[in-house]
């Protein structure tokens, strides 16, 4: 099962060669047995008085078994894929074997210091995690972003206390979060520099780990926490903080032209900022 997961991919050519495979087996079997034309109470010998050419017929029903069967197989893997899907949505595993149950699916790092409020993210999202729990190892997760279809992706989740691991899940991921926060503090409204400071190493740290990887996602999203705390200080502090964070996002950009990059205000406290949040997620998985 394994190897054929590896080499049907789900994409047009590869149902475009099967169909071709399928159809040239399905051709040598009626050359050889010539059971389909009796199946349909024909004779070989009555194809001239019906004006046909039996080789263009054995070729026109080969054509049409190889796309039945082509149409089974995708069926009956799409049916098998879906109930995987519904068994492991909002399960946590290692990043290496939900690659290899799923290897089509897109991955989404939630990528941050530590304390800026990546776990409880994760949390709202999928509610199946401790909540306020402190990550200390690399996971994987199948989260369904979509009540109504299925819209599924990996969550690539890692300690906020190594740069190391979050790198490491950066350049595996399709789609990038980058959380940033004011205040190592959760109850703080003080803006606190040297927060800021690491979030910005934190930023040229990882954009070096992506340039040398040669890994160029598909999307950014920054993703400005805890805003219902910093939002309540003083005005000339809130846009001071706002400046520097826009300063780096825009430093890090630079060599992303291609990615979609896009930031947001946010708090975990706030339902609205998840549906938000979850509406962009949609919009990148669709690209």
């Amino acid at each position: 099962m394994n190897y054929f997961n590896k080499i049907w991919n789900d994409n047009v050519w590869s149902k475009v060669i099967a169909m071709l495979l399928f159809t040239f087996i399905s051709y040598l079997f009626m050359i050889i047995f010539r059971t389909f034309p009796e199946f349909l109470n024909l004779r070989f010998n009555d194809f001239s008085n019906l004006n046909l050419n039996i080789h263009t017929t054995t070729v026109t029903l080969s054509a049409l078994l190889g796309i039945l069967i082509v149409a089974l197989i995708v069926l009956i893997r799409k049916n098998l894929n879906d109930k995987n899907l519904q068994k492991w949505s909002g399960k946590s595993s290692s990043i290496k074997e939900m690659e290899k149950k799923f290897p089509r699916l897109p991955k989404i790092s939630i990528c941050g210091i530590g304390g800026v409020g990546k776990t409880t993210l994760i949390e709202n999202l999928c509610v199946k995690k401790n909540l306020n729990s402190i990550t200390l190892k690399t996971e994987a997760l199948v989260l369904n972003f979509s009540q109504n279809s299925n819209m599924h992706g990996i969550l690539l989740d890692a300690s906020g206390q190594s740069q190391s691991s979050q790198n490491d899940i950066a350049v595996k991921a399709d789609h990038i979060i980058v959380m940033i926060d004011h205040s190592a503090m959760n109850n703080s409204t003080e803006i606190s520099d040297d927060r800021i400071r690491e979030h910005l190493n934190f930023l040229r740290l990882l954009k070096d780990r992506l340039k040398t990887t040669k890994h160029i996602p598909k999307s950014f999203h920054f993703l400005i926490n805890k805003k219902d705390l910093w939002d309540k200080c003083p005005t000339k502090r809130k846009k001071y903080f706002k400046r520097k964070i826009d300063q780096g996002i825009r430093k890090f950009k630079i060599g992303f032209e291609n990615s979609n990059v896009t930031f947001s205000f946010h708090s975990n406290r706030n339902t609205q900022d998840k549906t938000e949040l979850i509406s962009k997620i949609k919009v990148n998985l669709k690209k």
